[in-house]
């Protein structure tokens, strides 16, 4: 259970379009490539493991370990590889990092429904913590435009340690 799902290009068209509905399309727009499965369950039910394995037998989610964020295999550019011997600092570092990403979704999935995952793409992208600062920056000006840059403030506040 500990895998993480993520949305497919197939996935977010369905989405689009509204052929996804009840249950899995509740399901689909919770998944957000940071949460478990096991998360998930926790909040969404018992039924959640079924859905999601339909919305992947489908192509709308594909999985990957949480530790793994990457979409091919091979190592992404810009994270150091384990067989690099990553320093307990990098890995602190890349945890607080997961954390931060996570919280941002969280905050987003209210302003920016199913696509607050799209609109923290730069963010979700980055590999180190002043890229992520860079990214939020530009997602705070973003919201800003939707909820004035007073209320789009409040919203990330706390995020930049």
């Amino acid at each position: 259970m500990d895998q993480v799902f993520f949305k497919t290009t197939k996935g977010r068209e369905a989405l689009e379009a509204r052929s996804l509905v009840g249950k899995l399309r509740t399901v689909f727009i919770m998944i957000n490539g940071l949460d478990s499965l096991q998360t998930l369950h926790a909040k969404l039910g018992p039924e959640t493991a079924a859905l999601v394995q339909e919305l992947q037998r489908l192509g709308h989610v594909e999985t990957r370990h949480p530790q793994n964020r990457q979409t091919s295999p091979g190592p992404r550019p810009g994270l150091p590889s384990a067989a690099a011997g990553k320093s307990p600092a990098d890995s602190a570092g890349m945890t607080q990092l997961r954390a931060l990403q996570k919280e941002v979704i969280k905050r987003l999935i209210p302003h920016f429904g199913p696509d607050a995952e799209s609109a923290a793409k730069p963010l979700l992208d980055a590999t180190n913590l002043d890229a992520f600062f860079v990214a939020l920056k530009g997602i705070e000006q973003r919201l800003a435009i939707y909820v004035g840059k007073a209320h789009a403030a409040r919203i990330l506040a706390g995020l930049r340690t």
